[in-house]
């Protein structure tokens, strides 16, 4: 069996073990680190280097070679050397991996087990924090049908539950295919495939006893599990938001149609983004104290615990443990600040508009729901460029975190580009361009050790280049002093959003001929009474929006420009098509990390 012939000898063996442990598990946290350990030794208890599995160890044996494949991604160059000195060469041995993997693939999901869906959910879990979108999709999706054909999806009736270590192996197993499956959307912008309605399984426990990870800790304590249920709870609030906010078949509509007359959808949206917002809000909250970022600024010489040769003595290795509760509490804040993006971008396409002739100034930025919008989503961004400053940060690039700090650092820098082009010359502009320079900065010191830094940082480089380019032209330009015959306000507006018309909008909510008046008393549905503060208004007690034609454009020039950047690092895969004479559009590579940035979501 290929699959046999790729399992490398016991002292590599321990070796890759040892660190899945240290630099991975803990952001995935699939199975109990003592029972893996143990059927690990079981698999290699022959007096021969090499292993031979029964047939009962089969499911096992996928499991870990999959663990293989992705350790050999994190090892150092101290570390590959040592695998060189075994007989063992890391690339060689990855690629041998991989390929036995995805040969063997059919074999492996026919086994319908429990193991099968760990396979599938690292495998899927690698491609997609690898930049191959194209095999995480339909892996992740193989490990979903096998989980529910298992019943992960499902409560266990307490009668049939055989021991409790059995059954959070289940849950740990379904929560990390929803994790990698809501995630997956969230990046590439694939259809959800997950209903809640259809789920009732019990979120992880923190504080499960059947763990290593929790041995010897009082019940309130914070455990490695902490993490986990942290980012599975965020996980839950993301897909929700992509469902109502982004999917075409949004909760908006039936929300409209129940709501008063006047009630719009726009409406509908202002109040789901509110309330997404403060879930957003309430989840950091809960956070527990050890796994909230603070930004400590350079680490003491005791706490800086270097991740190149670093690696935990014991499953309850304390020093081990906060040094990743450290790593955890980045990755969180990073999640976070990438969460207030996502569900305030449906809203960066409106602005309000002073209603009839008043000549008072706009609304008040607290009062405004767009501009309140674009002013979250540009401090999100410039907190994300803040953080990868950090010496954590550094601690964090040798682990399975690194691709997921390079995805949402992309997702900053086009945030910071699309703001800096709105007013290129004001000082949020500029603050914004050095948040832009400083994930370049972080992207160039990991394009050698990670494929999505080295695509964003070839999108931002194409992006800068445009919004310094429309600087240049903001300098340049001359202002005519306003003479007779000058065009007035209330006309601009109206010729803007004429101008305007021919574009799609984000959730198919269609500008009027002409700007819609949302009042006051419309704005609060009998079940949302308590969101009237977040947007009285100013004495008329309603507002006029319109298109933010600005947004639009910056919207269209800069997604277009990203879109193509990262459809053009396949490069020669998406040649090879155009040159048998098939079409592109239906292949995997039109998806991408820029997609929320469309003009047409």
């Amino acid at each position: 069996m290929k699959l046999l012939l790729t399992l490398p000898p016991l002292e590599p063996a321990k070796f890759l073990v040892e660190t899945y442990f240290d630099r991975i598990h803990w952001f995935t946290l699939v199975f109990h680190q003592d029972d893996f350990r143990k059927k690990f030794r079981g698999l290699y208890n022959s007096t021969s280097s090499h292993p031979t599995p029964n047939s009962a160890q089969f499911g096992f044996m996928n499991v870990l070679l999959a663990v293989f494949a992705i350790s050999l991604h994190y090892v150092g160059e101290e570390q590959k050397r040592s695998l060189v000195a075994c007989g063992v060469e890391p690339q060689a041995l990855q690629e041998n991996i991989l390929t036995a993997l995805r040969t063997s693939f059919l074999d492996i999901v026919a086994l319908g087990t429990i193991e099968a869906v760990q396979t599938c959910t690292l495998l899927g879990s690698y491609y997609l924090y690898h930049g191959e979108p194209e095999s995480a999709w339909p892996i992740c999706g193989c490990g979903l049908r096998i989980a529910q054909a298992l019943n992960l999806h499902r409560k266990t009736a307490a009668q049939d539950v055989l021991n409790r270590q059995a059954e959070e192996v289940r849950k740990r197993c379904w929560w990390a295919v929803y994790e990698v499956e809501t995630f997956c959307s969230m990046l590439y912008g694939f259809p959800l495939s997950i209903s809640d309605r259809d789920c009732d399984v019990d979120m992880m426990d923190p504080h499960d006893r059947s763990s290593s990870s929790v041995e010897g800790k009082m019940p309130f304590e914070t455990t490695l599990l902490s993490y986990k249920s942290a980012t599975l709870k965020l996980s839950v609030i993301v897909k929700d938001a992509l469902i109502d906010l982004y999917s075409t078949n949004q909760g908006l509509t039936k929300q409209a149609t129940s709501a008063s007359k006047n009630t719009s959808r726009l409406q509908c949206l202002i109040y789901k983004v509110t309330d997404f917002d403060k879930r957003l809000q309430q989840w950091h909250a809960d956070l527990p104290n050890e796994l909230r970022w603070k930004d400590s600024g350079v680490l003491s010489t005791q706490d800086h615990l270097s991740s190149e040769t670093y690696h935990s003595t014991s499953p309850h290795d304390t020093a081990f443990e906060h040094h990743l509760f450290r790593v955890q509490a980045l990755v969180l804040q990073l999640a976070y600040e990438n969460a207030r993006i996502l569900i305030r971008r449906p809203l960066l396409s409106y602005k309000m508009v002073v209603p009839g002739d008043s000549t008072n100034d706009s609304p008040s930025q607290t009062l405004d729901p767009f501009q309140s919008s674009i002013k979250a989503c540009r401090e999100a961004a410039l907190k994300i460029s803040n953080l990868v400053s950090s010496p954590i940060c550094k601690e964090a690039s040798n682990t399975y975190a690194l691709a997921f700090i390079c995805v949402h650092l992309l997702t900053a820098g086009i945030t910071l580009s699309i703001m800096t082009s709105l007013d290129p010359l004001s000082k949020d502009s500029h603050e914004c361009k050095m948040g832009v320079r400083s994930i370049m900065k972080k992207q160039t010191q990991l394009k050698n050790k990670s494929i999505v830094a080295e695509q964003g940082l070839q999108v931002l480089e194409k992006l800068i280049e445009l919004v310094l380019k429309k600087e240049m032209d903001k300098m340049l330009e001359i202002e005519v002093p306003t003479t007779k015959g000058a065009r007035n306000e209330p006309r601009a507006i109206e010729e803007d959003r004429t101008a305007s018309q021919s574009l799609t909008h984000p959730n198919d909510l269609t500008i009027p001929q002409a700007s819609e008046r949302v009042v006051q008393e419309d704005l609060q549905p009998a079940d949302e009474a308590d969101h009237s503060a977040d947007y009285e208004t100013t004495g008329d007690n309603y507002f006029d929006f319109c298109e933010d034609t600005s947004m639009t454009q910056a919207l269209m020039d800069l997604g277009l420009m990203a879109s193509d950047g990262l459809n053009g690092s396949v490069g020669d895969f998406s040649n090879s098509f155009s040159d048998q004479g098939c079409s592109t559009d239906d292949y995997f590579i039109s998806q991408e990390q820029g997609w929320i940035w469309a003009s047409n979501l």
